[in-house]
């Protein structure tokens, strides 16, 4: 199936970068051993991670995300926000900027997928961490207080309403572009 699926490629002059490529298994069975698959006349190597849209998934039993880059890349920015701003800006407009521009890294996608607690833990520890530098404070609870009175909801609140708008948006295309018309 495979060769069909190169055949056709090359027809059409496209080329499948098998570099980018990877086998990776989900499932029961998901840490036995892969038979070797050639595409193109190039082995795909096994991996244990597949990143999607910008997306990370591990393989395991069931599909998981993937979240230390996504961390990695939330306190880069957090860390070089903070490091522009810290002395000179309020801690609201901090917070502002943290919530604009660094909380989208990791809530990108979560929108497409069920996140698990230790998901939903790994993002709330990283955002709190942010709050603990900003505020200068060093409880979750003073955290919360602090977000309550700026107004701004609990993460797992975020997610869910990413998850209404994204499921909203999709029901209306799908029935603006169906016979139906309804809107």
């Amino acid at each position: 199936m495979l060769d069909i699926v190169c055949a056709e490629l090359s027809w059409l002059d496209v080329v499948l970068n098998v570099k980018k490529s990877g086998l990776m298994r989900r499932g029961q069975r998901f840490n036995a051993d892969l038979s070797s698959v050639l595409v193109c006349g190039v082995m795909l190597p096994v991996v244990e991670k597949i990143s999607y849209l910008g997306v990370d998934i591990s393989s395991g039993r069931s599909l998981r995300l993937c979240m230390h880059s996504r961390r990695m890349k939330f306190f880069r920015a957090f860390n070089v926000l903070y490091a522009k701003l810290g002395g000179v800006a309020s801690d609201i407009v901090i917070l502002h900027l943290t919530r604009t521009f660094c909380l989208p890294i990791l809530l990108y996608g979560l929108e497409s997928f069920t996140v698990s607690r230790s998901c939903l833990n790994a993002i709330e520890f990283c955002w709190n961490r942010a709050m603990f530098k900003i505020f200068n404070i060093g409880s979750r609870d003073n955290v919360n207080y602090v977000l309550y009175y700026t107004g701004i909801l609990p993460l797992s609140y975020q997610i869910d309403l990413r998850k209404i708008r994204f499921y909203h948006a999709k029901h209306i295309t799908t029935s603006v572009g169906g016979t139906d018309g309804i809107v």
